[in-house]
């Protein structure tokens, strides 16, 4: 992943879990942070895993319809992929209502008052609804997951339309493997500390919750990584 990609998906986790008062959050601010922070991390791993596929089907295709289609383009993935990111987006939103505001939590509360660039034209009214928190969540969630994958496949037209069984997917599939266990162990890890955090438990030694945490260190130098380097390095 590059490092640009790394610093976004950064600064994304860190408005998720938006900063709260220096005695931290009631437990209900903390429950429901760390319900839409599940929520989102489960529709990144959607998105994420959903564009994968279209790119590597495309990849092993020999259609001129295959050849058109721009798999960076949420528009354009198949009806089924599209439906898995929509019952989750509507997840989502069920676990806003019922772990924020049926439970007295405001956005403003847990540091929700504006919604961050490219979804800034999403208005703040409520936890739910177009103009949401869950909206926005939805909204950044899927771009940061569009931006991971770009940086892995690259823009349309690329990656190259290579044929089924080529080193070329096997290196694909392994770099895409690799990317996504990096970016959801990142974020497990964050959301962990943040929501201790919350409860006035930060992790010893940690400053910020964008710092890596020891356990997401080690889990990060794992064999995923050395499996990436065999596959794209034969």
């Amino acid at each position: 992943m590059k490092k640009q990609t790394l610093a976004l998906m950064c600064s994304f986790l860190a408005r998720v879990t938006a900063a709260v008062p220096a005695f931290g959050a009631t437990p209900d601010e903390a429950a429901c942070r760390k319900a839409l922070a599940a929520g989102v991390r489960k529709l990144v791993s959607t998105v994420m895993r959903e564009q994968a596929r279209c790119h590597e089907a495309r990849m092993q295709s020999g259609s001129l319809a295959a050849s058109k289609t721009d798999c960076n383009d949420q528009g354009q993935l198949p009806q089924k992929s599209r439906l898995k990111i929509d019952k989750l987006e509507a997840k989502l939103d069920r676990f806003a209502q019922a772990r924020c505001a049926d439970t007295g939590v405001t956005p403003s509360a847990i540091g929700f008052d504006v919604c961050d660039v490219p979804c800034e034209t999403i208005t703040i009214a409520g936890f739910t609804g177009q103009s949401s928190v869950a909206s926005c969540l939805s909204c950044r969630a899927e771009s940061e997951a569009a931006i991971a994958i770009e940086a892995a496949y690259g823009t349309f037209p690329d990656p190259p339309l290579v044929g089924a069984g080529s080193l070329e997917i096997a290196c694909q599939k392994a770099a895409h493997k690799a990317l996504l266990r990096h970016t959801l162990t990142r974020m497990n890890e964050q959301h962990t500390c943040q929501y201790l955090k919350d409860l006035d438990n930060p992790p010893a030694g940690i400053g910020s919750c964008c710092d890596a945490r020891p356990s997401c260190s080690a889990a990060l130098n794992g064999s995923g990584s050395a499996r990436y380097f065999v596959r794209c390095n034969p």
